[in-house]
């Protein structure tokens, strides 16, 4: 939906001379002022991106900490080692938490964009 919205464009050169002030203008330009503020407030490719490329390292990490504290689990040893691990999990747990937060901040802008 991101790639549609960019390219709609809400430019009306000769719009007022065709509705000569009427309220229909007035609410013309206040829905152009209102896509282009809203426009402003989408994320940017590079913002998706750098999330997407987040969070696949999140998965990474933790598909490393499961194979630790099952190699773990299986000799009985290294507690200290489960113990990094659960902290490590927690915190990635959380970054994960706060992208997904991020994602539905811009699908709610994206939604109202594509909807105007």
């Amino acid at each position: 939906r991101l790639r549609q919205v960019e390219g709609i464009k809400c430019q009306f050169d000769n719009f007022h001379t065709l509705l000569n002030n009427t309220e229909e203008l007035e609410n013309l330009n206040k829905m152009v002022t209102m896509y282009h503020y809203k426009k402003k407030e989408a994320p940017k490719e590079s913002e998706l991106q750098e999330m997407d490329n987040d969070m696949n390292r999140y998965i990474n990490s933790r598909i490393e900490l499961e194979g630790i504290i099952l190699s773990a689990m299986e000799s009985k040893e290294d507690i200290a080692k489960l113990e990094r691990s659960n902290s490590e999990m927690g915190n990635i747990s959380e970054q994960i938490n706060t992208i997904d937060s991020k994602v539905m901040e811009m699908n709610s802008t994206i939604n109202e964009l594509y909807e105007l």
